[in-house]
């Protein structure tokens, strides 16, 4: 599970109050504000890696937007092995 949300900065620029960020599945989606990701602070990347996503900013005063692709992409880390001739110390 990701959160999007934490690349809003870094695609506005910057805080500012008057933008809004949309993230959706496909360039067309964005491109008519239809179908945004429901929960962006919770995205389950469930395509092969990378998933390409569209972010949507949108200014709230103007109603101008531009849309980018984000690609979100999953490493997984390996799972540690404990050593099996481990020996039992005393406190000693």
């Amino acid at each position: 599970i990701i959160n999007l949300t934490v690349k809003n900065a870094e695609i506005t620029g910057g805080f500012n109050p008057n933008v809004s960020v949309s993230y959706h599945l496909t360039q067309a989606g964005a491109n008519i504000d239809d179908a945004s990701i429901p929960d962006p602070t919770a995205f389950t990347n469930t395509l092969p890696n990378p998933q390409i996503v569209f972010a949507r900013v949108t200014n709230n005063i103007t109603g101008c937007f531009s849309t980018e692709p984000l690609a979100v992409e999953v490493f997984l880390l390996p799972v540690p092995t404990i050593p099996a001739d481990l020996e039992v110390c005393d406190i000693d």
